[in-house]
């Protein structure tokens, strides 16, 4: 009868799995773009700097600063090249094909942290455990992203998971092993410097509650100091120059205060974005079970680095839920702890209820940023003025110009032979007359551009973002519905 049960589970979890890596291939399909400029200019304009593609005019100054780590911008000029000597010159295909590895990575890893930790749960919630940790709806976005917060947590959780089953064994923790998880936990500070809040976590559960074998935080303090040497070789070489990253990142951001100047937030924002953006039912869900988990599971390392994690962040001025991503990956398990801590038969009915709500709660939001772009749909409609070879002028606002960021150029995403004017008051397209072949650039929300658009007998012909998921937008809030860019041409 075990055997029996044992393997319905693993039916259940393979196909989990495998619907798992549909949506997550579909979602990586869909999201072109970036969630944040960052994920894009200091990763792949870094690259592309590196190699002679770019100027460092086109680079944002953290470039010459000297305060970004390396290690992925390394990573993708092998990756683009490979690719490129492939035949590939498209940027999106390069683009999406960043994206694929990246979900692939995070499948893999977090298979790896389930295979660590289903042991801490009751065998009954193992497919409800396995369905969370790949299709909480936000967790296929975020595990798409080429961004460091994602790079960093696939190295995290590999540790994690190392530290979970430390945490059940009754014999001590070997050297080696020590020396892994400290190179993980380093390879993962490499990526985003802010893990260390992390690693302090880790850190302190050790000393605080494993409390065995001292000693061997000597080993994975070698492993972790290890990979920042050979990082700071990188870093020197990327930059021309000797460079401590993490330094110049701590006095340029911290004590000089650059990271203030994008924006200062209380230290309780952390908490209102954990109740209010994954959709105020879920997210109260999550933040009584972080409460929930503190209190009945406070000896578990997962525990230990997620509230390390967000009372780090919370303690900086500067504040953005990116910020939070690597802990998404953290929370089915705690959702998973806290219903088996407040589940009771006698309110059966409610919990049912409760769970069918979170369920339905979850498959919208899960089809929504499935279907959907980063952010507005800047990536969609470059992608269209790309694609459309008969495409040859952008007309926009200065605003709308899908070709720049702030003072920073998108050239990569730009066709050759597209020009962009963007010093015509689009009030006067009717003396304008734009041609064939011309795209203007208009927001959903500015309707009367909207309508000077339409008077001058120009068509609605694209709309960066599906009007059906901007409908689920208004429940989720992902983004702002009226900064959907439209695409008019004369038909």
């Amino acid at each position: 009868m075990m055997g029996h049960r044992h393997k319905t589970w693993s039916d259940a979890r393979t196909a989990l799995t495998l619907l798992s890596a549909a949506v997550f291939l579909v979602t990586a399909y869909s999201s072109n773009g970036y969630f944040y400029p960052d994920e894009h200019f200091q990763i792949i304009e870094f690259a592309r700097w590196k190699t002679g593609a770019c100027t460092s005019e086109t680079v944002p100054w953290e470039l010459a600063a000297h305060i970004r780590p390396t290690l992925q911008p390394i990573i993708t000029i092998i990756l683009l090249k490979a690719m490129e000597l492939c035949g590939a010159s498209d940027p999106f295909v390069l683009a999406l094909s960043l994206r694929v590895i990246m979900a692939a990575a995070v499948m893999w890893s977090v298979c790896h942290f389930i295979r660590c930790t289903q042991s801490s749960i009751m065998p009954g919630h193992i497919n409800a455990y396995t369905a969370l940790s790949f299709l909480l709806w936000f967790v296929p976005y975020i595990s798409v992203r080429y961004s460091s917060e994602t790079m960093s947590v696939l190295f995290l959780l590999l540790a994690a998971g190392m530290a979970c089953r430390m945490a059940e064994s009754p014999g001590e923790v070997s050297a080696k092993r020590a020396a892994v998880m400290g190179i993980l936990l380093g390879v993962a500070f490499e990526f985003r410097y802010q893990t260390m809040f992390a690693v302090l976590g880790l850190l302190c559960w050790y000393v605080c509650v494993y409390r065995r074998a001292y000693t061997r935080i000597a080993f994975a303090a070698a492993g972790f100091l290890s990979v920042m040497a050979m990082a700071l070789l990188a870093d020197s070489w990327f930059y021309g120059r000797p460079v401590f990253p993490p330094l110049d990142y701590f006095r340029e951001n911290i004590i000089n205060g650059v990271a203030a100047t994008f924006g200062v937030s209380p230290w309780y924002e952390y908490v209102l974005m954990l109740l209010g953006r994954p959709t105020h039912f879920i997210g109260t869900c999550m933040l009584l079970s972080l409460l929930c988990s503190c209190v009945r599971h406070f000896r578990s390392p997962v525990v230990w680095i997620v509230v390390f994690f967000i009372a780090g962040h919370s303690m900086a001025d500067h504040k953005e839920l990116r910020f939070l991503f690597p802990m998404a990956f953290f929370f089915p398990i705690m959702l998973i702890w806290t219903w088996e801590l407040i589940y009771t038969p006698r309110l059966k009915a409610l919990f049912a209820v409760l769970a069918a709500a979170f369920v339905l709660t979850d498959a919208g939001g899960l089809l929504m940023l499935a279907a959907k772009p980063a952010k507005n749909g800047r990536g969609n409609a470059l992608k269209y003025v790309y694609d459309n070879r008969e495409t040859t002028r952008v007309i926009c606002t200065h605003e709308n110009n899908i070709y720049r960021v702030s003072s920073l150029d998108l050239e990569f995403y730009r066709r050759k032979g597209i020009t962009v004017d963007e010093d015509i008051d689009l009030y006067l397209l009717g003396s304008i007359s734009p041609k064939r072949g011309d795209a203007v650039i208009i927001i959903q929300g500015d309707i009367w551009r909207r309508q000077m658009a339409e008077n001058a007998g120009l068509k609605l012909v694209y709309r960066s973002v599906p009007q059906w998921v901007g409908k689920l937008n208004l429940f989720y809030k992902t983004y702002n519905g009226d900064d959907t860019l439209l695409v008019y041409a004369r038909e």
